[in-house]
């Protein structure tokens, strides 16, 4: 079982009105915005899963789309420049992989992590007999604290700044990974905060 989970940043950055960057055709949007229709997600988890599906069919494109201009804040000054640079390398070298497929069982799943903290600012997996999990083969979570925006929470999940075993990253690209689950809500330390649950 794979599970994964760092603190992303502090305060709260959001994506700007745009859901991705320009420079995308329709057909590839399509091929990756696979929540759009899901009714029970917001704006904010559709836009994530079309990001994390952009760059797993994508990769060399996202780099160059998404990643190398990107800039979630002014005041957040930014020093990730050894994961950048291996972000740069882990996309411009590594073969396309399958889009994830919206599961709403593991946004449930996800949303129940979420609502949990929300009030008491805990981050980290910890889910006590109130959220159980399903059991599955093959499993992961991410979680990100600080962001908001489908766009920045992706791309700082990717870029993993401090987190030595880039397990965030590995999670967003693995092959192994089909399904996907995402929810965010309020934070009560961090403001925002996304979870991501995944399985075979």
């Amino acid at each position: 079982m794979l599970c994964v989970c760092g603190l992303v940043l502090h305060g709260a950055f959001g994506q700007g009105e745009h859901a991705h960057a320009p420079g995308w055709t329709a057909a590839e949007v399509a091929a990756a915005d696979l929540a759009r229709g899901e009714t029970a997600w917001t704006v904010e988890e559709k836009n994530a899963l079309l990001h994390v599906n952009l760059v797993r069919l994508y990769p060399k494109k996202y780099w160059s789309i998404e990643v190398e201009p990107w800039n979630p804040a002014e005041e957040y000054q930014r020093d990730d420049a050894q994961e950048l640079a291996s972000l740069k390398r882990t996309l411009l070298s590594m073969a396309p992989v399958a889009a994830l497929l919206p599961s709403a069982a593991l946004r449930d799943e996800a949303e129940c992590l979420a609502k949990l903290q929300a009030r008491t600012g805990a981050i980290g997996h910890e889910r006590g007999s109130r959220c159980p999990r399903a059991p599955q083969r093959m499993w992961a979570e991410n979680c990100s604290y600080g962001y908001s925006g489908g766009r920045d929470v992706i791309i700082s999940l990717l870029i993993d700044e401090d987190v030595p075993s880039l397990g965030h990253r590995e999670n967003c690209l693995n092959p192994g990974l089909k399904r996907c689950g995402i929810y965010q809500g309020d934070h009560a330390r961090y403001e925002r905060m996304a979870v991501m649950d995944f399985a075979q």
